[in-house]
């Protein structure tokens, strides 16, 4: 984790390691994205699903989490995470009908 954040604070600092930087993240966004447009295709996820919107909730999720809480990600996280963002956080309870 500490190379990761020291990678990201380098990227100030020097022009062609940010460059191979972001055409890597680009690279590996490309694959993931073409995972979501299979997931549309496949009836997996509505039409009209945002895959930009989804891309940049899972990499916040992950950058929370391993360069801000320096927490580790373990085998089942990505799951738990695609699942956790499709099932939603639904209230525990219907706050409207109070009144």
């Amino acid at each position: 984790m500490q190379y990761l954040s020291a990678l990201v604070a380098a990227q100030h600092e020097n022009a062609d390691l940010a460059l191979a930087y972001h055409q890597q993240f680009e690279r590996r966004r490309a694959a993931t994205s073409a995972i979501v447009t299979r997931a549309v295709e496949r009836g997996d996820l509505a039409p009209d699903a945002d895959g930009d919107l989804l891309l940049d909730l899972l990499a916040g999720i992950v950058a929370q989490r391993v360069l801000l809480r320096r927490l580790p990600l373990h085998d089942d996280f990505p799951e738990m995470i695609v699942d956790q963002l499709l099932v939603g956080f639904p209230p525990a309870r219907d706050r409207r009908r109070q009144g």
